[in-house]
């Protein structure tokens, strides 16, 4: 079971207005009331520019009547000019004495350090950590005002908005070792890509594909003890939390009920579940849910196609129900269409399509004793027991399972898709079965059927690893003791958390992420959008910045549907006065998803005349309905050059997010990706300039008119019309637009004012 460690020495909270979430007890509840022998004091930041151009910082605390007192000056003060841009730099402590109204206790010393970034476009960042017990520091708090900008006069100091320091009884400083894996007592959770963790302060936190969006939705929770991830379906999983008061909080897709609310649909900001109010571990599977009552009964809930339910049925419901006859269950784990229970006298019992077979209702596994834990990956489930010895079965004739060897005093086991990690009850990892991108985390990519424990890794308290759609993109996950997260094997979208997209056969330390205030995250669905995307944008458009041009226009008649998947892009075009004038008129996506809300933005910006260097961005336009005019469209219904473009943009934003126009349009050659020729026709474009394909194929208007004949449009006569001279006349534009082909000139002339009109 997880266990808290809580420390007696004093410990500040601090709360950032506006900013970041507030550092909680074991409980993760927020201060209510104060109590005895706490006391509450304001803190700013406070830099100036120096003639040599370091930047120095202090600390400033309010005094009791209301004055605030001279700035605090760490030993370790300065930001050299030459700082590197992202890298944190901290000071040298600086203690604050608050006075306490307590009999036994006047005051207290609060340790504080000030953290300080330079950021890419100059500007200083500022942070404030509390000290912790046994000398560790907590997260870096923001205050609302805290950039100390490029311009700065020198010599006048300027100050952060207020950060309040409160003085109370240190809760949660350290995690114990935890149970099951992706359920159960799991403080991590992995599934196709993405991660998920229990933070100290009883918050979540995910990274990994939509790592970003997540973050938004967990910022609404609080007081979690479990989460739980469930298995890759239909290109998105759900996720569930587990809170200390017994109610259970699910987010994500929710079309099968696997959400347990009567609405069908996604839901972006978690929702408890109806009814259930005393549950002690949690299972989220493919598209049910299950948890564990505190009298051993167990609910289920979603959809119960293969019987993942246990009700004896194929039924699928919304609401959760109890499983009949299932008793004395002390723990829980759900595979993609599968829930396997450890009852308290050590048996195991399995419903659903199972590794081994299938039950429509619960059946004991046999020959299996004194289990304490279960897990269930692709293919395989595996017990530990109480002695600390592992049990896995899977493929064959309903599960006899068999021991691992090798392999002793093991307290949780984590099962994915042909490969296993166990964590010992010392603290340490050990991982066997197959490697294919280094997912056993021993500096190699060889599969191996023993297992051998990781090196550097002697403090875990809970283990994971993902089950992917795909062979080759496994990683896994531990946390540590201090609640820090350390990650191996594929890393193609950020999902060990290191802050790269580089795999790593060794486990890697997963880097701190920004906090976001709960006020920040809204539940409708599209103003929630509009804040992710706000945040999307704003993190990309150094790089690529046609993503802040088309957001600008997009953002007011963006939309969110419920319903459906994928999204769409309403655009009209206007022939008068100037022949044409295009306009998106909806930006709207069913799902807020990375790869669906670029590739969309990626049509406003086509889509939308006047967002790029008109000749530039036609050039682009012409590359596309020239290459793409051999691609078949097995659907017969969509302008192939437009949508394989879009594909192209988001591939050079997020190249491992889904392209579905480049993976099921019929192009010949086509490897499933935009070719380098490709891409650095759209780089030229984006970046203002006439690609080098343009100007070596097109140097007249008879080559240009042969070309856009190829896939006319009405986007590409608006940001080419002026070229060799301007078309001779635009009146047939109109015609053309309405009648179609027979109404345009014939292919053979040539309608620029080059051909001599």
């Amino acid at each position: 079971m997880r266990t808290w460690l809580a420390g007696l020495t004093l410990v500040a909270t601090i709360v950032a207005s506006g900013v970041v979430g507030i550092p909680s007890g074991a409980g993760g509840q927020e201060m209510e009331t104060e109590a005895e022998g706490t006391a509450k004091v304001a803190v700013r930041i406070v830099a100036r520019r120096l003639a040599d151009g370091r930047t120095e910082f202090g600390l400033r605390q309010q005094l009791p009547d209301g004055r605030w007192a001279a700035a605090q000056l760490p030993r370790l003060r300065f930001v050299p000019p030459e700082a590197a841009v992202g890298r944190w730099l901290t000071s040298s402590p600086v203690s604050v004495s608050v006075a306490l109204d307590s009999p036994i206790d006047r005051s207290a010393v609060i340790d504080m350090r000030i953290a300080a970034r330079r950021i890419d476009d100059g500007r200083i960042e500022f942070a404030l950590q509390q000290r912790l017990v046994e000398d560790t520091w907590s997260r870096r708090l923001l205050p609302a005002r805290r950039f100390f900008p490029v311009g700065a006069v020198a010599g006048r100091w300027l100050a952060s908005t207020s950060l309040i320091v409160t003085t109370a009884r240190s809760g949660a400083t350290e995690f114990g070792i935890g149970g099951g894996a992706r359920s159960g007592d799991t403080l991590v959770a992995s599934n196709f890509d993405r991660t998920c963790a229990v933070t100290l302060g009883g918050g979540v936190t995910c990274w990994g594909r939509n790592g970003l969006r997540e973050r938004f939705s967990t910022a609404t929770i609080g007081n979690v003890v479990t989460v739980s991830v469930g298995p890759f379906v239909n290109n998105e999983s759900h996720t569930c939390a587990l809170h200390d008061d017994g109610t259970v909080s699910c987010w994500g897709p929710g079309s099968d009920g696997q959400l347990g609310q009567n609405v069908a649909g996604r839901v972006y900001a978690p929702v408890r579940v109806p009814g259930i109010t005393d549950a002690t571990a949690l299972a989220a599977g493919g598209t049910h849910t299950c948890a564990v009552h505190a009298d051993g009964d167990v609910s289920c809930w979603g959809d119960g196609d293969s019987g993942q339910l246990g009700d004896g049925s194929r039924r699928s419901t919304s609401a959760p129900q109890r499983v009949p006859g299932l008793r004395d269950v002390v723990t829980i784990t759900a595979g993609q269409t599968s829930v396997c229970a450890v009852h308290l006298d050590g048996t195991v019992s399995c419903w659903g399509w199972v590794p081994g077979g299938s039950s429509l209702s619960p059946r004991k596994v046999p020959g299996l004793r004194g289990a304490i834990s279960v897990a269930i990956g692709f293919g395989d489930a595996c017990a530990v027991t109480a002695v600390g010895n592992v049990h896995c079965w899977g493929n064959n004739s309903f599960p006899r399972p068999g021991r691992v060897s090798n392999l002793e005093d093991v307290a949780a086991v984590s099962v994915g898709e042909r490969n296993f990690c166990a964590l010992h009850n010392d603290g340490g990892v050990s991982c066997w079965g197959r490697n294919t991108s280094g997912e056993l985390g021993d500096g190699t990519t060889v599969t191996r059927s023993q297992p051998r424990r990781l090196t550097g890794i002697s403090d875990a308290v809970a283990i994971t690893t993902s089950i992917e759609v795909e062979q080759g993109r496994s990683h896994a996950c531990a946390m540590h003791r201090d609640g820090s997260v350390s990650c191996w094997g594929n890393n193609r979208v950020g999902q060990l958390g290191d802050g790269t997209r580089e795999t790593r056969l060794l486990p890697t330390r997963v880097v701190e992420f920004g906090d976001i205030h709960v006020d920040r995250v809204p539940a409708e669905p599209t103003e929630f959008l509009r804040t992710w995307m706000d945040a999307v944008v704003a993190k990309h458009r150094g790089r690529f910045p046609w993503l802040q041009a088309a957001w600008g226009h997009a953002r007011e008649i963006s939309a969110v549907a419920v319903l459906g998947v994928g999204g769409s892009v309403h655009h009209f075009c206007e022939l008068a006065p100037d022949p044409v004038k295009c306009t998106v008129s909806g930006y709207q996506v069913q799902t807020i998803d990375l790869g669906i809300a670029v590739h969309e933005l990626a049509h406003v910006y086509d889509l939308h005349t006047g967002l790029a260097p008109r000749k530039a961005w036609g050039a682009v336009q012409l590359y596309f309905a020239v290459k793409m005019s051999e691609c078949k469209d097995v659907g017969g219904n969509l302008d192939i050059d437009v949508e394989l473009l879009a594909d192209a943009m988001l591939y050079l934003v997020a190249p491992h997010h889904h392209l579905l126009y480049y993976s099921s349009f019929d192009c010949p050659g086509s490897t499933g990706v935009p070719s380098r020729e490709a891409q650095q026709v759209l780089r030229s474009g984006l970046a203002g300039e006439v690609p080098d394909w343009y100007t070596e194929n097109i140097t007249n208007g008879s080559e240009l008119w042969a070309a856009l004949r190829k896939d006319l449009s009405l986007r590409m006569l608006f940001n080419l019309q002026d070229e060799f001279g301007g078309l001779c006349s635009k009146s047939w534009i109109h015609d053309w637009h309405v009648g179609g082909d027979s109404e345009m000139p014939a292919a053979g002339t040539n309608p620029f004012r080059d051909g001599g009109c």
